[in-house]
């Protein structure tokens, strides 16, 4: 069980200028979702009880899977449209993505991506592109670093890769 609880509260609430565009995407709900503590147990019980081959739950009144419905209603976040499609991205295409959709330089990417030996990351890259850009006032830029430090400290706060 992986909680990037402390990494989300370390960059807080999005500023008024930001907060609009991060309502706007309907993941605003996922601010305030984070866990301090885990009963091992139970969840050690839902490991137990699930079945890789049909991604359900085998539990003693029957069989239970976890639907789209299911995730809106916990996460209290919109679940519509089409699903993306998402593509292996080459070194150098990845490096383009963060200046383009960051403001990152060029030479930042590529130093944080080979510090990772992967076409990711870090959170704390994240958290100081989203102060810079604050500061500058370039607020799609940081729209974007918060909302990609959101879902990496919730959504996909596991970093196993398995694509």
């Amino acid at each position: 069980m992986v909680s990037h609880g402390r990494n989300l509260s370390r960059l807080g609430l999005p500023c008024a200028e930001v907060e609009e565009l991060i309502t706007y995407s309907g993941l605003l709900p996922l601010c305030n979702i984070s866990y301090q503590v885990i009963d091992k147990g139970l969840l050690s019980a839902f490991v137990e009880r699930w079945q890789r081959d049909t991604n359900t739950f085998h539990l003693p009144f029957g069989e239970m899977s976890i639907s789209l419905d299911d995730v809106s209603c916990l996460l209290h976040i919109p679940i519509m449209g089409r699903f993306p499609i998402c593509y292996n991205l080459e070194f150098g295409e990845a490096a383009e993505v963060l200046v383009d959709l960051l403001g990152v330089q060029s030479s930042d990417g590529k130093k944080e991506m080979r510090h990772l030996r992967w076409q990711h990351v870090r959170l704390s890259l994240l958290r100081d592109v989203y102060e810079q850009s604050c500061e500058a006032g370039m607020w799609e830029y940081a729209a974007r670093a918060y909302l990609l430090h959101l879902v990496g400290c919730t959504i996909f706060a596991n970093k196993f890769y398995c694509g």
